[in-house]
């Protein structure tokens, strides 16, 4: 990227065209505070605005949008608690629609006579006046042209910002820098995978056309987060790769005297992961596998096996559980199956005395414990493993 790009595209987000310095302060509430987080600060969701008619074209029953001039604002009240709201919004042909919503008192204080507001919801007639319950409502700026979009975006806000103030707000990032944003894909990788560019992405999402052109900026944004997720990864998994692991390859024997211990038959699963953890644990490097399984289905045992294998190589283990309780139990399961073998274990949890913590770690630390069972404590900086 040029690196003046780079340098506008941090400019202080009061600096952007239609923000100013309250608005800035309050887009600083959503961690908003340069033009470039404004450009990524995409919509929560969107209105659909498909079917836009004046109030003599309305049908019943129909998610309708009508826009209009508020030339009445009514509240009453019951003293069962009940309340009322009603606005009488006038189209640009003179034609009447009001907008009513029941026990929302607090919906009084949204309208003023003369706000211009576009109303979404579905119309019935009534005594020759068409009604709206419990519409949407969309402020519009005196001034605002008929919307060019099917989809009018809902933005996350903060308190003292409206959805207007922030379509304004964003508007002014998109025209005054998206051009900036520099394409991280090449352009054969957006052919093969049919991805809009970065550019054309960032104005698709705030304004587009319709569905399927928000749908087409949406999957370009999905794809680019699963690719850096996914590069993150692989980056790490490349770099653990290079640390040295001892080897702790399960011979025949450690295997048998292994088995030995447990007091049934491996089922077919069991013994297809342990293989494959054998064949990890017996290379160079560090292992990094996800072991996963029903309740019941066996996945202490594999555990036990690959902490029983080191152990053969007279390294310890360490078998870490997310609760106390967990953790006592594990400790009860491998109490009963290492009974008949040499292998010393201790449980540390957060539960233990201060007494009982301080034989462990020193146990641990001089390695006269080849197991340890417990929660996050087998983590901790003052556990140090032989």
């Amino acid at each position: 990227m040029d690196p003046s790009a780079r340098e506008r595209l941090t400019t202080p987000v009061e600096f952007v065209r239609g923000v100013g310095a309250a608005r800035g302060e309050l887009l600083g509430r959503l961690g908003i505070r340069t033009a470039a987080q404004l450009l990524f600060h995409f919509p929560r969701d969107y209105q659909d605005l498909s079917d836009e008619r004046p109030v003599a074209e309305l049908e019943e029953g129909r998610l309708l949008s009508v826009r209009g001039v508020v030339q009445e604002v009514a509240a009453s009240s019951s003293g069962f608690g009940k309340s009322r709201v009603s606005v009488l919004l006038v189209d640009g042909a003179g034609h009447g629609l009001r907008a009513t919503w029941f026990n929302q008192p607090f919906m009084r204080d949204k309208f003023q006579k003369g706000q211009h507001l576009l109303l979404t919801g579905r119309p019935t007639q009534k005594r020759l006046m068409w009604e709206m319950s419990h519409p949407q409502v969309t402020q519009l700026a005196d001034e605002e042209a008929p919307l060019d979009t099917k989809l009018l975006p809902v933005y996350p806000l903060t308190e003292g910002i409206s959805q207007y103030a922030m379509r304004k707000c964003v508007a002014g990032a998109v025209e005054g820098f998206a051009e900036l944003l520099d394409e991280a894909f090449p352009a054969s990788l957006l052919a093969r995978y049919d991805l809009m560019p970065l550019v054309e992405a960032v104005r698709k999402i705030h304004h587009p056309a319709d569905r399927a052109e928000m749908e087409r900026a949406r999957r370009r944004f999905v794809f680019q987060e699963l690719f850096i997720l996914q590069l993150a990864l692989s980056i790490r998994r490349s770099e653990q790769r290079a640390l040295p692991a001892p080897p702790l390859e399960a011979t025949a024997k450690i295997d048998a005297r292994i088995r030995r211990l447990l007091p049934f038959e491996l089922t077919p699963g069991q013994n297809q992961a342990i293989a494959e953890i054998a064949a990890d644990i017996a290379l160079a490097r560090p292992m990094n596998r996800l072991l996963q399984g029903d309740v019941g289905s066996g996945k202490t045992i594999v555990a036990l096996y690959a902490m029983l294998a080191a152990v053969a190589h007279g390294w310890q283990g360490a078998l870490m559980a997310p609760t106390e309780i967990l953790a006592q139990q594990h400790a009860q399961t491998l109490a009963k199956l290492l009974e008949a073998s040499r292998v010393r274990w201790t449980l540390l949890t957060g539960g233990v005395s201060k007494a009982e913590r301080d034989k462990a770690l020193a146990a641990i630390g001089a390695g006269e414990i080849d197991v340890v069972i417990g929660t996050h404590a087998v983590v901790q900086d003052a556990v140090k493993f032989a």
